[in-house]
């Protein structure tokens, strides 16, 4: 088996995913739901090739390839093998920078049986899938529990405004840790809310290290609002709900903010 990061093996036959992680000889396996059942590659190939227009032809790893356009996004261009649809080449622009994806190497053949089974030293990890009684039984994120899941064993905070990037003192980290567990007006937001707050240039972040965690948490200079991310709380416990799409929307989307005091400000002055 090929030493990587991580093997996808999606069995059809038996309805089931597979995540094979080859360091820890462990098998995530969970079953295939209308959530977990995403299309293969292919198949998202042809959707994306019916939302574009051709541009030319060309040839990539000496196979005939067509070059297309996204119809609603012009800096949205991808090749396409012109007989099976496979992609090898895909171009996309954002406000701050571009994503591309090239193929090294494309084979066609027969695979072996033995690649899609799992190896007889592995753990084998059954997942279950959150149900909705069991995300009702879940506790909700409070002040109390900030300490637990964000906060513990906080080692660096880096405050950055605009383009300038700084460490802050011993002091300086115990009142932000103060601040956010003395905060006020705890809500729920929405991944948009936070963005906006994110692309305001005047708005400083931080990024705290801790045992378990990176995070990236955004003052609303405005509001006094200190908006965190879902996903900079509970990553730590993404990897027992692989594909678990239930928990992921409650747990992974979105974020919260906390009113903080003025007090705080003296942090970023």
């Amino acid at each position: 088996m090929p030493d990587s990061l991580s093997i996808e093996i999606k069995r059809l036959d038996l309805n089931l995913i597979r995540k094979l992680e080859p360091k820890e000889k462990k098998c995530i396996e969970q079953q295939l739901t209308p959530e977990t059942s995403f299309l293969p590659l292919i198949d998202n190939w042809k959707k994306l090739k019916a939302e574009s227009e051709k541009i030319c032809e060309t040839r990539i790893l000496d196979y005939d390839c067509e070059m297309f356009q996204k119809k609603d996004d012009p800096e949205h261009v991808f090749w396409l093998t012109k007989d099976t649809g496979i992609l090898l080449r895909e171009e996309m622009e954002f406000e701050n920078g571009k994503h591309i994806s090239i193929a090294k190497e494309l084979n066609f053949e027969i695979l072996d049986d033995s690649l899609f089974e799992i190896p007889n030293d592995y753990t084998i990890l059954k997942l279950k899938l959150s149900t909705d009684e069991d995300l009702q039984k879940a506790p909700p994120l409070t002040m109390q529990n900030v300490q637990e899941f964000l906060l513990k064993g906080l080692h660096i905070v880096f405050l950055i405004k605009e383009e300038n990037l700084e460490l802050l003192s011993a002091n300086k980290t115990q009142l932000l840790k103060e601040s956010i567990l003395t905060g006020m007006d705890f809500k729920e937001v929405t991944y948009t809310e936070i963005n906006e707050k994110e692309a305001i240039k005047s708005n400083p972040q931080f990024l705290i290290t801790t045992d378990n965690n990176i995070a990236f948490l955004i003052y609303d200079i405005a509001t006094g609002y200190l908006y965190i991310r879902k996903k900079d709380i509970y990553q730590k416990n993404e990897a027992d709900h692989y594909y678990d799409e239930k928990w992921r929307n409650k747990f992974l989307m979105g974020g919260y903010k906390i009113k903080l005091s003025e007090e705080f400000r003296q942090i970023i002055d």
